[in-house]
């Protein structure tokens, strides 16, 4: 099954693709580069939740077996070899730019500012 959300597709994608060399399955590819921003309507919050708890648990479980500076091969043309800890640090300037995002849009819809 293909992940139903950006969130779950990168984390998949660098740590099981890039890491261990298993499928590319992001729901997002040149015949649609946008297709993980549109996560079917019927699916629950509580499901893509799940799936992003399920995910981060299961990058962790691959980040444990391999030091930070470990090289993963090349895995897309002109992509180059990128470290762990290059992954790692990728994960979490992802995570917190869209958080920001959220927290912009969440502003606008509740008029809630600052600490």
């Amino acid at each position: 099954m293909r992940p139903r959300s950006w969130c779950v597709a990168v984390f998949g994608a660098r740590f099981r693709f890039v890491l261990l060399g298993g499928p590319d399955d992001a729901p997002f590819g040149l015949e649609d580069p946008d297709a993980d921003w549109r996560p079917a309507a019927d699916v629950p919050l509580s499901r893509l939740l799940d799936e992003y708890d399920a995910q981060c648990a299961r990058s962790r479980e691959i980040v444990a077996g391999f030091p930070l500076d470990h090289l993963a091969p090349e895995r897309r043309p002109g992509e180059g070899q990128i470290s762990v800890r290059w992954i790692l640090h990728h994960m979490i300037e992802e995570t917190a730019r869209h958080n920001g995002r959220l927290d912009i849009v969440r502003e606008l819809t509740d008029g809630v500012t600052g600490e």
